[in-house]
This record gives C-alpha cells, structure tokens and sequence, in this order.
C-alpha cells in the first residue's frame, strides 16, 4: 500500500490498534504485572482474543493463561505494528500521526518488554516465557521479539527533529543497551540467524528465523554481512 500510494487504506488499521490501547495497557497490567501495552496475536477488532483461544473453562487457570499453545506467548505484535507505522511516517511525513498515534503506540509498546521480563546475569532482558512464532513454542529471547526491539529502537533513535523528546530519547538509549543479542548460529564457516537463544517444543512449519529480514530489515541488500541474511535463508 506504501508503495502503490495507498496511505489511506492503511488508516483503518492504525486507528484500530489505537483504539485498543487503553485496553492493552490494562491486559499488561492485569496479566503480566507490567506496565506499557501488549497487543495479542489474532485479537478481534475490540482488542480480546477469541475465547476459544483464552479458553471457555476457566476455573483453575491464572488470568491471562491462554489455552491456545500457537499464540500463547507470542508478544512481538506491537513491534510489528511500530514497524508500519515507522513506514508510514517515512513516507508520509505526517507529523499529526507520528505525534498522536505512532510515538504514544511506540512508546507503550517497549515500556511492556522493559518492564515484563526478567533481567538476565548481564543486567539485559530476558524474553521468558517465550516463542517463536507458532513453530518453536517454548523459546527463550525468541528472533521475532529480538529482531523488532533491534530495530524498532534503531528507528525511533534516528526520527529527526524534536520528536520524540529528550525524555522518551534518553529512556530508548538506555533500553537500548538492555536488549539481547540477536540469536546466531555457525556451521561450516557461515552464520545464520537462530529462531531464538534456546528453542524447543516444534509445533509448526513457519520460519521465524527470517523476520530479522522481513519486516525488521536487520539483513538485507545495502546492508552489512548480507550472507547471513541469505545463509539463514
């Protein structure tokens, strides 16, 4: 739609996702013990899972714990989301949109991930639980939540201007330094990308591994060590 100069059509999407932040937060809140937003994997056009998914019978069961295991912990929607939005903003210049919808979005986005994980022994979060994707479903600081964290936070750091403010500028290049290495492997001489630090439980056919090249970007053509990019391909 960017490409074809389509930005309206894309509108709808954004106030949806906007429209659930409130929400969001709340589900943050109440079920992770965080703060910021997480928007779930396949949620309605209200912002809830469907209850086949979160589950009919609920006695026993923690708030929150879904009975679906494909989209139980998958917590990088937001990034996705951040990254179109980063798009549109680039191509547009809309400055309304970046200001109202796109940095307050952004912002609740990371405070979940800085505030919902543990830290590990070197003081970086923690992606526990996890998983990648619907295919490897105990996974612990999976390649999709990484991958966007990487470049989300590259992105945002690099808005011209004086959005978005010395504050939210100050507290991103902090996060910075606390988010995991992008998980990789070698055999032969050649690295590749990983589906996450650890990985099991295969549950799926999907190739997580490759967000790293779309949507985050992190290799492709003009960037460095495009190798690994096509290695993990």
């Amino acid at each position: 739609l960017l490409a074809s100069g389509d930005h309206d059509l894309m509108r709808p999407l954004f106030r949806m996702y906007v429209g659930q932040l409130g929400l969001a937060r709340e589900r943050a809140r109440i079920w992770r013990g965080a703060e910021g937003a997480w928007f779930g994997e396949t949620v309605s056009f209200w912002g809830m899972y469907r209850n086949g998914d979160y589950g009919w019978k609920r006695s026993g069961k923690k708030a929150g714990r879904m009975d679906n295991p494909y989209i139980r912990h998958i917590w990088q929607v937001g990034l996705e989301l951040t990254m179109m939005m980063l798009d549109f903003h680039e191509h547009t210049g809309d400055e309304r949109f970046l200001r109202e919808e796109l940095l307050p979005v952004a912002e609740a986005v990371l405070l979940y991930f800085d505030t919902g994980f543990p830290r590990d022994e070197a003081g970086k979060i923690l992606i526990r639980p996890g998983q990648a994707c619907e295919t490897w479903q105990d996974a612990t600081n999976p390649l999709p939540e990484v991958a966007g964290l990487h470049a989300v936070l590259a992105r945002l750091l690099a808005l011209p201007g004086d959005l978005p403010g010395a504050d939210l500028r100050a507290r991103w290049t902090a996060m910075r330094g606390r988010i995991p290495e992008i998980p990789l492997g070698s055999e032969g001489g050649k690295r590749f990308v990983l589906p996450g630090k650890t990985f099991g439980a295969l549950g799926n056919i999907e190739n997580p591994e490759l967000y790293a090249v779309f949507p985050y970007r992190l290799w492709t053509a003009g960037k460095p060590d495009l190798d690994v990019g096509l290695e993990t391909f």
